[in-house]
């Protein structure tokens, strides 16, 4: 068995989540749209499938003009192939996803391993549905992977992810804003990233990505120590990213600091209910399959 292959799709994990998968939310005159996501294990091939809304810039030559005398909206007619659902699988790959804990448990897994084992997983079940995905590395040091179907894309985003480092400085807001000018079909961004940025920006990343099309899932991966910080005494704190290295009482500083985490992580996952998106919290230490399978069945279940 390819390592690469062994590392990223581990097989009890992919046990847990046998039959879920991803799913778009999209709607047609006020109701849920009817085989929006066509599987091919189901039914049989025809040209024509379904209706999406008008968007600007779609091809006018595509509009139903009898849905549009009915409702005096635009509608397009969806060919069967355009209603596979893409999943857009963006890595956050900046130097903070390197951190790997405090003291004793700096032996644990990196939150860069482990948010490339969370994209992974996802991929697999997407592509295990017969649908597409793609990926990209933000920041860091990888390579993107166009979108693709089937087991040698399942193949190529093992190598792509096992090929992939963490490092540098980045903003991912800006840096998932960059991305979606690169994806050239609408679908499901997965953003997984620690989602180290000011809070303003992300909110304009998640709007961004509403109005690029896409639906979004933000899953945001902490290593545990990021979350208590199980630090007393005086401590030297050192920026993965090229910050400027402070010294803070940990002891006074560990309280307000957790409050500030758990604001900062409340107002993004609220802003991302606000615009009709999914936010997912994990920590390094979560078993990936039953977090995941709990996850999608809110979501998409």
């Amino acid at each position: 068995m390819n390592p690469a292959w062994k590392k990223f799709f581990d097989p009890p994990t992919l046990a847990e989540l046998a039959g879920l998968g991803l799913r778009r939310s999209q709607l047609f005159d006020g109701g849920a749209l009817a085989g929006a996501h066509r599987s091919s294990r189901h039914g049989h091939s025809v040209e024509f499938a379904d209706h999406r809304p008008y968007v600007p810039g779609d091809d006018l030559r595509s509009v139903d003009w009898k849905i549009y005398g009915r409702t005096d909206r635009y509608f397009l007619r969806n060919r069967e192939d355009e209603t596979t659902l893409v999943c857009h699988l963006l890595l956050d790959a900046s130097g903070s996803m390197a951190f790997a804990g405090l003291g004793a448990s700096s032996a644990s897994e990196s939150k860069f391993d482990y948010a490339a084992r969370v994209a992974a997983t996802l991929g697999f079940i997407t592509i295990d549905s017969q649908d597409q995905c793609s990926l990209s590395i933000l920041g860091g040091r990888g390579l993107d992977l166009p979108v693709g179907s089937g087991e040698p894309q399942l193949q190529a985003l093992a190598e792509a992810l096992s090929r992939s480092q963490p490092d540098g400085e980045a903003r991912i807001g800006r840096l998932v804003g960059e991305a979606l000018l690169r994806l050239d079909r609408r679908g499901i961004v997965v953003v997984v990233s620690d989602l180290l940025d000011d809070a303003e920006t992300l909110e304009t990343m998640i709007r961004q990505v509403g109005a690029a099309g896409h639906d979004l899932l933000l899953i945001q991966v902490l290593h545990p120590d990021e979350r208590s910080l199980p630090l007393q005494g005086t401590t030297r704190f050192e920026g993965l990213e090229g910050e400027a290295a402070v010294e803070l009482q940990a002891d006074a500083f560990a309280e307000p600091y957790r409050q500030a985490v758990a604001q900062f992580t409340q107002r993004i996952e609220q802003s991302c209910r606000a615009h009709g998106a999914h936010f997912l919290e994990m920590t390094s230490d979560q078993p990936l399959g039953p977090t995941l399978a709990a996850a999608l069945h809110r979501f998409y279940g």
